[in-house]
């Protein structure tokens, strides 16, 4: 069953090469739901920026196209270790408006990572950005992380978290899509 998705996959979106690993027989339910809602945030973007004249997605790269080739950058965890860590957002995306380009990543929080695990993930994105890693594969000193979640609740601890990492209060706002696009993602708790 999956082998046929990939061949339609191949067949509409023209892959020459779709990878298969073996441990994609037995994908998880959550990562599956986790797939699922990216999908569904990058199809709202997309019609979003049609619907807005001025507005151009110009790329949308997924998780898995950044996991081919990412950086790697060292934090500090919250015990005091200072660990080697990937830089791997669910999904790089750039929008064009008019004459300006808004580069982000995007972060889908379905309230299943802990937090400490979150803060980890922002002290590496903030050291990425510090290191100029960044600015070398992207060719944008400037980025925007954006992070989708189930509600207002689980928002205010990842806000909360965030800050107390170092990073600024609007990181991961859902106010910047809003204003930019005019939408405002929400996901049933389902997925």
């Amino acid at each position: 069953m999956w082998i046929e998705k990939g061949e339609l996959l191949r067949a509409i979106r023209g892959y020459e090469e779709l990878p298969w690993y073996g441990s994609s027989k037995g994908l998880e339910t959550d990562f599956l739901a986790h797939t699922m809602a990216l999908n569904d945030v990058m199809v709202a973007v997309t019609v979003a920026s049609w619907q807005h004249e001025g507005y151009t997605l110009e790329t949308w790269r997924t998780e898995r196209e950044i996991k081919t080739d990412y950086d790697r950058v060292t934090i500090t965890e919250s015990s005091g270790r200072r660990v080697h860590t990937a830089v791997v957002p669910d999904s790089y995306f750039a929008l064009l408006v008019g004459h300006r380009r808004y580069p982000c990543f995007l972060e889908l929080d379905r309230g299943t990572m802990a937090l400490k695990r979150f803060r980890d993930k922002v002290k590496a994105y903030l050291a990425y950005i510090d290191s100029g890693g960044y600015e070398r594969r992207y060719g944008s000193r400037k980025v925007r992380i954006l992070t989708v979640t189930l509600g207002e609740k689980r928002a205010a601890h990842l806000k909360s978290v965030t800050e107390e990492a170092g990073g600024v209060g609007g990181f991961g706002s859902r106010h910047f899509l809003r204003s930019l696009l005019g939408v405002f993602l929400t996901f049933p708790s389902g997925r």
